[in-house]
Parts: C-alpha cells; structure tokens; sequence
C-alpha cells in the first residue's frame, strides 16, 4: 500500500521495479471532484506535514475501499488516502486507520506506515511512503509466517497504550455474536435484486448453500458449546481481547527490500476476540495463510485469550463460520452499498460473475 522515502540510488531503483500492492497500474486523470479535494485540503495537509505542497497526485490502482494517491515531489514521497462513506456504512474508517498507525508506531513498530495529517472533515489522510512488492501464494514462506504472528504479538505487548483504540468493525466477544454476525451477512445477501442471470445465481448460491450451511455450522457450533458448559452469551473479559489489525493476511502485506514485511490497511481495526483474528487470516482467499502453519498461529491468539486448552478448540469451532462469512464477502458487490464502496475506490465496475464464480468454489469447498 504505502511507500518510504529512501535517499540512496540502490533502493530508488528497487522502487523504480516493483510493483507495489496500490501500484500494478497507474490510473488515468484525476475527476474534477478528486482534484478539488487534493488540491485544496491535500495541499493544505501537505504543508501541515512538512512536505512539498506542490507534489503531484497520482491515483493508483489497487485499492477496493478507499481513493489511494502517490504523492511526488521535492524530497516528497507520500501516500494520500480519500476514504469512503456511504449512508448505508458509517463506519470510520480514516479514524480507526489513523489511529491504528499512530498506536503501532508508538510502539516502535516500523512496519507500518507513518500517519502524517488527517482531515476528518474530508475523510482525507497523509502518510509516509514504503517501498515494496506484494506477495504471492507460492511465495509465502515459513519466514513470512513468523513475521505476521511476530507483528501480533508486538501490538498486543504494547496493549496498554492501545486503550484507546476503537473496536474493531464487526467485532464479536461472544459465540453469540459471531454467529449473529455471519448471519447478518448472509441474510442481507439472501435478498439480492434479480437484475439478470448472474444475480439470480447469487442469490440461489446465497438460499440454496450458505443458508443451509449456516444453519448446520450454527448447530455444530451450539452443540460444542453444551458439551463443554459454554454459554453462548458469555463474553470475553477484557484480559480475553486483542488488539487486531482487521482484514488481517498476506494481501495486505508487502515485502520490503530488506525482505521484511510491512502491513497495510487497518480502516477496520480495532479491540477484537483472538478467534477472530485467527479465522479471518486463514479464511481470506486471495492470499490465504498455509493451512500447515494454523498451530504456530492459533498458540499465540490462545494466549492472547487468556491461555485454556479450550480455546484452541473453540478457535476451530467457529472456523467454519467465518469461511461462510468470506463466501459472503467475495458477494458483497451485489449489495448496493458495497458496490458504491468499490466503485468510488476503483472508478471501475466489479466482474460480478468473476466474484460469484469465487464464492461458489469457496462454498463447494465447505460442502465437501
């Protein structure tokens, strides 16, 4: 996502050859609205940051939330990021972000990109610039592995200092609401408007399987909750929670050219149940996690929730909840505030039937 100012010629030709997260193309002029907004309060954070108010923005491809810029100038490299809000999703995602970035940084953590200026008015933020590639499937090592479970552990050592940060979106303390959570996802997408042939399958996708495996998972779920005296209401302790990036996994990760890796996007981050976490990085499917490495993982959010054997169990109980959930999530686009989200991130309209296609072999695999 982001980029770091380097000074010497080495990593400026690194950075020249890579194609970073946000930068696999580079997007054509600016709309009048986006150049209104940089101009004005883009410049005005520029200077607020001590950074060459006359730089340039240019939008980068990549981003499937928010408006990303990189930002050159004279001995300026930035990242400016117009965040996205609809009416039907008023989460904030610049402050959570912001606010994440600001705590790991405090923390001593270099993985992470610097936050520079925010304008909350205009949902508009600076931060610093880091150089890097994305990774890819046959790509991740055992390496990469410790370095994610590493930037956990770091974050929840300093989680004193974390206090303040917001809950995470989507956040569950209890097995009630992670079920409640999923739920919501699914029923939402049970009603998807019959426009045309692809929105028709979705829809039958939605009824016809995830309903049904929703169903069975919540009682699998309910019945190893009774065998083992969990009520499904209790919530977790606050000594039970952690602080958790969100939309954690290596597609929102970057290999830097010293080969480690920075971590970017954190609009939904925040306090969170460990079980979570775990899920959500080993449910993501565009880069998922070796399924061989779940244990490594899976010690530490035990920890984090406060050390029981029983935790480990129910860290796989609920597992298959959230690949229903990430089903959902490759659907989201035919939900209309989903599609705004895309749209204004992209410019671009989403292949709904590439994203079904996605969703139906995620599904197939839970049915098997």
């Amino acid at each position: 996502m982001w980029g770091r100012k380097r000074g010497t010629s080495r990593l400026l030709e690194y950075a020249g050859r890579v194609a970073t997260k946000w930068e696999r193309a580079m997007t054509d002029e600016l709309s009048s609205d986006e150049r209104e907004l940089l101009d004005t309060q883009g410049r005005q954070l520029l200077r607020e940051a001590g950074l060459d108010e006359r730089s340039s923005f240019e939008r980068l491809a990549g981003g499937k939330n928010n408006r990303v810029y990189r930002v050159r100038g004279n001995d300026t490299q930035a990242i400016a990021k117009w965040y996205f809000h609809h009416h039907d999703d008023q989460r904030d995602r610049l402050h959570a972000e912001y606010s994440f970035c600001e705590f790991a940084r405090q923390c001593g953590m270099d993985s992470v990109a610097k936050p520079l200026a925010r304008s909350n008015t205009d949902r508009l933020a600076i931060y610093s610039w880091m150089e890097g590639r994305p990774l890819t499937a046959s790509g991740i090592t055992t390496s990469h592995v410790d370095q994610a479970i590493q930037f956990l552990r770091h974050l929840n050592d300093c989680c004193d200092a974390g206090a303040e940060l917001p809950i995470a979106s989507e956040a569950c303390f209890s097995l009630r609401q992670h079920v409640e959570c999923v739920t919501r996802r699914v029923v939402r997408l049970a009603s998807i408007p019959l426009l045309d042939s692809t929105h028709e399958v979705a829809r039958r996708l939605v009824n016809d399987r995830l309903m049904p495996l929703l169903a069975r998972h919540t009682d699998d779920l309910s019945g190893w909750a009774a065998s083992q005296g969990v009520d499904l209401a209790r919530e977790l302790a606050a000594d039970q929670r952690c602080i958790s990036p969100s939309d954690f996994g290596f597609h929102n990760a970057l290999v830097m050219p010293d080969g480690r890796l920075a971590f970017v996007d954190f609009e939904y981050a925040g306090w969170d149940d460990p079980a979570k976490t775990i899920c959500d990085f080993y449910c993501q499917p565009k880069l998922p996690a070796p399924r061989e490495s779940w244990q490594r993982f899976a010690e530490l959010c035990t920890e984090l929730a406060g050390g029981t054997d029983l935790e480990v169990e129910r860290q796989t109980a609920l597992l298959p909840l959230y690949q229903i959930k990430w089903c959902c999530i490759l659907l989201n686009e035919f939900a209309a505030a989903d599609n705004a989200r895309r749209h204004f991130a992209t410019q671009e309209h989403v292949d709904l039937k590439q994203q079904l296609d996605k969703a139906t072999q995620l599904a197939a695999q839970l049915s098997s």
